[in-house]
């Protein structure tokens, strides 16, 4: 399988190292603490961190200098009032993760994993997957999903059956209209406010949108779709486009769909609503 890329930072005497693998560096650490926050921190609320440490969390860890975000699983090594330590599977600390950041695995609803159940999955070399359970086995639960165009199966460090229950949108996919109302496109929500949701879009981006702006794609991986059946398809760069599904290719996981544009490719199932 191919690594994905992940930032990771590490203080050693004198030097912070910053880059995508070690790639980069060595980065003066007095030149990074003068980098900005992310902007889209400022409005976050205050939350406090309520779990209890060793447990696990699906968090996002914002960098200096680094407008973007990446949802992950950490373990919560501590926690202060609004403020968490995160350590991740590679054994990096992060300090002062704001509270509103952090959702314990605990706090979601029970759901039951089985073989077909569409899952929102993470492992220490790719993360924010979506993809369907394989077979479980011995405690270990193999996902299948989408790889840069191919069908992988792997086994998952976590899993957390999609869409997610409840009334909170954290861990929800949904879809949002863009700046100028021409195209619609999709993240996962990572923090919510009375009035504003944080979403994390494929490309890494943060977009913070309106609650009630928002669609909830509720029938993400849901139901069975066939051949000639009317679907909204999501590309990265077009947003959702109408089109009809010509052809399964994998059923229940990939699909062929001619787009409302003329254009006929392969789509993952978790492209693909009936939401709008």
């Amino acid at each position: 399988m191919k690594k994905a890329r992940r930032m990771w930072s590490l203080v050693l005497p004198g030097v912070l190292w910053l880059g995508a693998c070690g790639e980069k560096g060595p980065v003066d650490s007095a030149d990074l603490a003068a980098a900005a926050l992310p902007s889209w921190l400022a409005e976050l609320p205050e939350t406090a961190v309520e779990a209890a440490p060793g447990v696990r969390v699906w968090a996002v860890v914002p960098e200096r200098g680094n407008e973007g975000a990446r949802l992950a699983t950490y373990r919560l090594v501590a926690a202060s009032g609004t403020e968490a330590e995160l350590l991740d599977d590679l054994g990096t600390r992060f300090e002062g993760v704001p509270g509103a950041l952090v959702h314990p695995l605990s706090d979601l609803p029970e759901a039951e994993l089985a073989a077909g159940v569409a899952v929102l999955a993470d492992r220490w070399d790719a993360d924010k997957l979506v993809g369907r359970v394989a077979r479980i086995e011995g405690g270990e639960v193999e996902v299948v999903f989408d790889w840069n165009g191919s069908t992988a199966t792997a086994a998952m460090d976590t899993v957390v059956p999609v869409p997610v229950a409840g009334g909170s949108r954290i861990l929800r996919w949904v879809a949002y209209p863009s700046a100028d109302g021409g195209t619609w496109h999709r993240g996962l929500c990572f923090a919510e406010s009375d009035e504003r949701l944080w979403i994390n879009d494929d490309g890494g981006n943060v977009q913070m949108v309106a609650r009630d702006s928002i669609r909830l794609l509720e029938d993400l991986g849901r139901g069975e779709l066939q051949t000639g059946a009317e679907v909204t398809a999501y590309s990265w760069g077009h947003g959702y486009r109408r089109g009809v599904i010509e052809e399964v290719l994998e059923p229940g996981l990939r699909f062929s769909v001619k787009t409302e544009d003329g254009e006929t490719r392969a789509f993952f199932f978790d492209a693909l609503t009936t939401a709008f």
